[in-house]
């Protein structure tokens, strides 16, 4: 499901859930999944606004269940910005790259210009 439209300086958190077709989990263990978001689609992965690339190496209950979870950066300006989620089947596969998701992110403008106070 694709991300939509978030607000200018929130913390928010993508989770990413591979199951098949019949809705089992896939075990991620050995994996790597690559989160990327750009300006224009086609700009080097170089010159990404944000790249994360996460290592599903450890054997924990997330992975096993194809579990991961990718934070949207909050620094992101009012905009439209392409993603992609890929990944590498290391264990699960030959080193094959899946794309699972392209689609945009929509950043509005948020209504409250200030922080909330701690």
């Amino acid at each position: 499901m694709p991300i939509g439209t978030i607000p200018r300086g929130d913390d928010i958190v993508a989770t990413l859930t591979i199951t098949t077709l019949e809705d089992a989990p896939v075990s991620l263990v050995g994996d790597i999944l690559y989160f990327t978001i750009k300006v224009l689609a086609t700009d080097p992965d170089s010159a990404a606004l944000h790249q994360e690339i996460y290592d599903a190496s450890a054997n924990t209950t997330d992975h096993q269940n194809g579990v991961v979870k990718f934070q949207i950066p909050n620094s992101l300006a009012v905009g439209s910005y392409p993603y992609d989620f890929q990944w590498k089947r290391n264990n699960t596969g030959n080193g094959e790259i899946i794309t699972l998701e392209v689609a945009a992110i929509a950043v509005s403008q948020d209504v409250t210009l200030t922080s909330a106070a701690a």
